[in-house]
Formats: structure tokens, sequence, C-alpha cells
């Protein structure tokens, strides 16, 4: 992989200021609009588990009309899916075709550079290095394009096809849990498979799936008596495109939602959540709604750390003037920049209790005011200790 000097940029203390802030308000937003989510979450999953009813999805009946069920069966399908580059397939809900090209990719790094009056520099180098990718490298957009050009379009294109009509046992999957149908599983075609005449020459079945060589000069090739480019998989020049398939076979799904008909929608509770779930297998109303209390405190648990982590690197941005400031100092400096450290911990984790106290003062009121005072009582100890920035 080569590389190359391109010009380094500064920040100035303005704009450091601007994006501390900025990121300071994302995470109080992400926070407080995450608890609201995990107490509207919980709200309708308790009372759902207390009125979900099992039914026989073969046999939907008008009494159950409006109500909270679970149906566990087959999921199945007549249709028959086509794919440009497959035989027509059958019992199949999904195909997948995955489409990467060999393409160049810029690689910027920064590195500390000396000066000729002693002094030192960051500088961004760009480095150029060939691999497969799934989305279009914009070459044109490299720092230096010349000698690293990639084709400008994907001569084949990445796609899904669904199923239209998609059946478990009478009833009729709506869109909005067809979507949740997963559990793709690699498809392996077959020696004699039909593809497009203007590949037929340049295309080799590959590891399961397909090698196009020499793609971008396909076009070009066919419209002069140029022969194709040879194709080997085992040394790739840019522009050569693999392709993979991937397939969803009809399988068992347990479903929990609104009875509509022969067919289902969002359940809306009085909390103004909405229950509408599928899963592989067949499972219990139990166990499916015990999974997705689970998946609830996991989601809820990230997004703390995440808004934390945006609250604290804003902190360690905003209080980095102090220890530059005391970086001007020897000895003394260490213990100060150390000091701004722990000070943009200790700020984050006030600024954080206090986001998610008054989240929980508007959805948890009591556990609101705890929490409001476990916040003070830590900027209260913070402040008693005699953090090391006071005494600068």
């Amino acid at each position: 992989m080569a590389f190359r000097l391109g010009r380094g940029s500064g920040k100035s203390s303005k704009g450091s200021f601007f994006w501390g802030m900025l990121f300071v308000i994302l995470g109080m937003v992400i926070l407080f609009r995450n608890e609201g989510r995990a107490v509207r979450r919980d709200k309708a999953l308790h009372e759902g588990g207390g009125i979900v009813r099992s039914v026989d999805a073969a046999a939907p009946k008008a009494a159950n009309e409006g109500k909270l069920v679970h149906v566990t069966g087959r999921a199945n399908t007549e249709d028959i899916l086509k794919d440009s580059l497959l035989p027509p397939l059958s019992e199949i809900l999904k195909i997948r075709r995955i489409v990467s090209m060999y393409q160049w990719k810029e690689v910027p790094r920064e590195e500390t550079r000396s000066k000729a009056d002693g002094g030192t520099e960051k500088v961004t180098v760009y480095g150029y290095e060939r691999t497969w990718s799934e989305e279009l490298l914009d070459s044109a957009s490299f720092v230096y394009s010349r000698d690293h050009a990639n084709p400008p379009a994907f001569p084949l294109d990445s796609r899904e096809e669904v199923a239209e009509h998609i059946l478990v046992g009478s009833f009729i999957l709506p869109p909005f849990l067809v979507r949740k149908i997963g559990g793709f599983v690699p498809f392996e075609i077959a020696e004699n498979v039909t593809l497009p005449e203007s590949f037929l020459e340049s295309v080799l079945p590959y590891e399961g799936g397909l090698y196009i060589g020499g793609a971008r000069n396909v076009a070009e090739s066919l419209s002069s008596d140029a022969a194709l480019p040879e194709v080997d998989p085992r040394v790739p020049e840019i522009g050569d495109i693999r392709v993979r398939f991937e397939v969803v076979p009809s399988s068992d799904v347990s479903i929990i939602a609104m009875q509509s008909g022969e067919s289902f929608a969002p359940y809306v509770t009085r909390g103004g959540g909405s229950i509408g779930m599928l899963r592989r297998g067949v499972i219990s109303a139990e166990d499916m709604m015990e999974r997705a209390r689970q998946e609830n405190t996991a989601l809820t648990w990230v997004l703390r750390v995440v808004g934390f982590l945006c609250i604290f690197a804003a902190c360690k941005v905003l209080f980095r003037p102090l220890g530059a400031l005391g970086g001007m100092v020897p000895l003394v400096g260490v213990f100060v920049q150390k000091g701004a450290g722990m000070a943009a911990l200790l700020a984050s984790l006030v600024i954080g209790l206090l986001t998610v106290a008054l989240a929980w003062l508007w959805y948890r009121p009591l556990l609101g005011v705890g929490l409001m005072l476990l916040a003070f009582l830590v900027g209260l100890g913070a402040c008693r200790k005699g953090h090391p920035l006071t005494k600068v």
C-alpha cells in the first residue's frame, strides 16, 4: 500500500467549544429519549403479557378480531421467486443478491512530523489499497485519484426479492411482519445456471457464487471485435465482480400481534406502545414476551452507555484548554492534565445522572427523585474532596 502526504488541518478553540456543546446536548437527548422509550416498551409488554391468547393458525375466528393473539405455524408461499442470474425458486420467502467489486480504497492517517524550526506538526498521509467492497468507492473524491481510478458504477446491483404472498396457516402475513423474517442462508448456484448473454464469456462459478472478470470493459468489448479479458479469480483486477446469493427458505415462525381479519396489525396498548412480533421457530407466548423484555433491557443499557460516552467526550473537549494551560508549567502540568480528565469524568457523570433523573421525573417520578439526589451527592462529594483543578 502506497502512502502520499497531504496537508494537515487545525481546530480552533471556538470550533472545539461548539462541537463540545453539541455533543453534550446530543448525549442528553439520547439519554432522555431512551428512558422514555424503555418505559413505554416495558409497559406495553407488561400489558400485552396479561391479555395475549394463543389461537389456531389454520382457522382464524371472528371472536378474536382486534385481540392480541399468539400464532405459530410454517411460513410458506406459492410464489415463484426469480433473479435474472438464477433459475426460478419455489418455497423460498426471500432471495438476496450480494454484489461486491474489487476497488481502490483511500486510507488517510495522521502523522506527527518534525519542522525545520525544531517544532512539530500534524500531517495527513494518504494510503491506497485494493479491496473488495459492496459499496461503490468514489475515486473522484480521492486526493490522488489519477493512479487509483475505480469504475463509475456497478454493472450489477445488489438486490432483495421477497414473496408477495406469505401464509402462516390461513393467516396472510402483512409487510411489517414479512420484514421481520430473517434466517438468510447461503445459496449455491448450479454449474449449468443460465446467465445474461453479455457476461457469458467473462463469468465463472466461484465459491458457490459467480465471478465476473473485467466487468467494466464488457460493454466496450462487445461493441468491437476485441476479445473479452480472461478471468482468473486468484489474480483480481480493479473492476472485477463477485456475486453471492442468500435465501430464506420456508420455516416455522411464531407471531404476537393483533388479529385483523385473516391478517395481522400492530396492537396499540393503552400507554401508546405497540406490539407486533415475529420470531423464527415455535416459541410460546410467555417466552416471546420474556425475550422482548430482555432485548428492551439490553437496548436501554446500550443507549445509556452511548449517551454517557457522548457527554464524556464532549466534556474532555471542553476541559482541554485547562490541560493545555497546565502543560506550559513543568511537572505541575502533568497533574493538571490528569485533573482535567478527572473533572471531565465527574462532570459527565453529574450531567448524565441529572438527565436520566429528569427523564425519570417525567416517566418514573419516584425513581427520578432518588436519582437526582444521587447526582447531587456525586457533585457535592467532588467539590468537598477538593479536585486538583481547584488548586491551580
